[in-house]
């Protein structure tokens, strides 16, 4: 694994980890280096032993940019989270941007304007923007971003559960901690970017949204994890890929739920309950054995069984309600009102 720290300390490190971006790997870096600044910044690229060329795209552009580029070369796939652990720890940089290798950067003074804006606001501890997100053929198709004043930890977790992709993470922008990141986010599979969110804030500060024009692009591609989240339900074979990363979620957020204040716990239980439903009520529409199999696995992610029904014909009842607040109330009923015999006789029903 190849990497240096440089001689003296940038003022802003950007954060990349790559895999299998070949084709968009080029276009990701070359929009950092297209930055106008009056400060040093820095680029470390944590590349993942990737199957493509991406590797050698980056070591090229490392020769082209010696003294900008540091690469971080894993010997070995670690994945997503230990990937972004150690880019994240190479940074020196006073302030850390974030930006994936299948991204890109449009705007040119990005960096600046976004450096500006947290040395104005001190109590900014995560600056973020709206971006455009296109297809694989460069088509726009919508901006995504929101118009939401300064808001802490408690209103980030809202923010979450009512709209989990409202932050793209090539907008985002975050102070620099001494402090190495906390052990448990290297379990983590699919949701690294919104526990990082989450642990910067409970430690002080509040994310900001800037109200800029779009200054970068988020690219949804078949390799890309969002695309197969978009892909349709009547797909089984789609399905299944969508409940795989679903499951993983579900994994992701029982972790950071162990490690969350005990008065932020509200928010995240309601989170988890939302991935439950969600993922029964995606096998309950494909197949029954199906159903069981993501039943199963489900009891076997919740603590306790403190998400899941006794039987999975009311776990598939409960998964057809769209309304998540009707659904928890229904669950609410179904476990503290319901005498067990009562219960025990509509399971053999």
């Amino acid at each position: 694994m190849q990497n240096s720290q440089p001689e003296s300390r940038p003022k802003v490190s950007v954060a990349m980890i790559t895999y299998n971006h070949e084709q968009f790997i080029e276009q990701a870096v070359r929009s950092v280096m297209m930055q106008e600044t009056d400060f040093e910044y820095e680029l470390i690229i944590g590349e993942d032993c990737s199957k493509d060329k991406t590797r050698e795209i980056a070591l090229k552009l490392k020769e082209e940019f010696p003294d900008k580029i540091r690469l971080i070369l894993h010997e070995q796939n670690v994945g997503m989270a230990k990937n972004f652990i150690a880019v994240y720890e190479a940074c020196a940089g006073e302030y850390i941007a974030l930006l994936e290798g299948d991204d890109y950067w449009t705007h040119p003074r990005k960096l600046d304007i976004q450096v500006e804006y947290m040395h104005t606001y001190t109590d900014c501890g995560i600056c973020a923007h709206s971006a455009n997100v296109i297809d694989e053929k460069g088509n726009l198709i919508k901006i995504q971003g929101w118009d939401v004043p300064p808001i802490a930890i408690e209103g980030f977790l809202q923010l979450l559960l009512s709209r989990p992709d409202h932050i793209i993470t090539g907008s985002v922008m975050i102070r620099s901690e001494e402090k190495k990141l906390p052990e448990w986010i290297s379990q983590l599979q699919v949701s690294v970017d919104w526990a990082l969110y989450i642990w910067l804030l409970t430690q002080g500060g509040m994310l900001h949204h800037l109200q800029s024009e779009p200054m970068s692009v988020y690219r949804l591609h078949t390799g890309g994890i969002t695309h197969v989240l978009r892909l349709s339900k009547n797909d089984n074979d789609r399905t299944i890929k969508i409940l795989a990363h679903q499951l993983k979620a579900a994994n992701d957020a029982e972790i950071v739920f162990q490690h969350v204040p005990l008065d932020l716990q509200i928010y995240m239980r309601k989170r988890i309950m939302n991935i439950y439903l969600s993922s029964a009520r995606l096998a309950y529409t494909v197949d029954s054995a199906l159903f069981q199999t993501v039943y199963d696995t489900l009891c076997q992610l919740s603590p306790n069984g403190r998400y899941i029904p006794d039987s999975p014909r009311h776990l598939a009842i409960l998964a057809k309600w769209i309304g998540y607040p009707q659904t928890e109330w229904l669950s609410g009923i179904y476990r503290t009102i319901l005498p067990i015999q009562i219960r025990k006789l509509i399971n053999k029903s």
